[in-house]
């Protein structure tokens, strides 16, 4: 899978909206099924205002109507979707069975997705049942899905009062760094690590990298305090401006901004730079140390 651009796949719920600025960090475009519904959606104005700037922005897709009717065909004459239902208390329409339901179909849009030529991830709730369908089913962007939700949780939490125009900015001058971050975590999932190994890794990479640039940044901050002494000179017993020596502090301020830029791609752990930028960006917002996919008892038209 191609990692330069990460779209996901999803139904529109309050859960997925409430979380949406934290996946917006690790996921360049989402394609929802149900968006054009979200003035009938029981959530705040605000949401919805900002779900009508996202899709202007790109950000937020409807997923094609062919695409959902081609899985809900499949679905219902699927054997592992029967297999699927057949787990389901009928008495009881609950969170948990509509949850499954809804992932499945999700999962489905995904492939569906892919054999039209657009890779995307699906973003579910619930982990793959393995004990139902069997570990070696898993398919890819399952997979793939498992290990961006481990990354994702490396990533702070912008909350409320981040605006979307400084998420938006941060992605477009982070996009290498995104992309290397994204292609990391692809290289630790062809591995086959197990999850406990993922984490590690990221945290050891993170780790590599915030020593690597605090030491880098010890350095320019010694080298700062020459550079800003170059303009100044004493006349007489007084302390002067030299307007001549303007240049070359322009210079040195450049000098260290390619000498910044140069540590930075050459650094240890490199890989989880973006992790490291996005913490440093809003780390006044909260962090989560395990964030949960949760989604509300609704029932979708199929």
């Amino acid at each position: 899978m191609q990692m330069e651009n990460v779209s996901g796949v999803t139904l529109l719920y309050p859960e997925f909206l409430y979380g949406l600025k934290s996946y917006s960090l690790l996921f360049d475009k989402f394609y929802v099924y149900g968006l054009s519904s979200i003035p009938y959606l029981g959530v705040e104005e605000n949401l919805k205002a900002d779900v009508e700037f996202l899709k202007e922005k790109g950000v937020l897709v409807e997923l094609p109507l062919d695409v959902w009717i081609e899985v809900g065909k499949e679905a219902h004459a699927s054997e592992d979707y029967k297999k699927l239902i057949a787990t389901f208390d009928n008495a009881t329409v609950n969170a948990e069975n509509v949850a499954s339901d809804h992932d499945y179909f999700t999962r489905l849009a995904s492939a569906k997705m892919a054999a039209k030529g657009v890779e995307t991830v699906p973003i579910c709730e619930r982990e793959f049942p393995t004990k139902l369908f069997g570990a070696k089913t898993q398919p890819r962007e399952v997979v793939m899905a498992n290990t961006l939700r481990i990354g994702l949780n490396a990533l702070p939490t912008p909350d409320e009062t981040c605006a979307w125009e400084d998420i938006l900015r941060f992605r477009a001058d982070m996009k290498g760094e995104a992309w290397g971050f994204r292609r990391f975590l692809r290289d630790l999932t062809a591995n086959e690590k197990p999850e406990s190994e993922i984490r590690e890794e990221i945290k050891w990479f993170f780790k590599q990298y915030s020593e690597s640039m605090k030491t880098h940044q010890l350095k320019s901050s010694l080298t700062a305090i020459d550079v800003l002494m170059i303009p100044f000179g004493v006349v007489g017993k007084v302390l002067t401006f030299q307007w001549a020596e303007l240049p070359k502090l322009v210079v040195s301020f450049k000098k260290r901004q390619v000498e910044l830029r140069e540590a930075e791609m050459k650094a240890p752990g490199k890989e989880c730079a973006y992790v490291f930028k996005a913490q440093q960006q809003f780390r006044t917002q909260s962090k989560s140390a395990e964030r949960a996919f949760t989604r509300p008892a609704l029932s979708w038209p199929i």
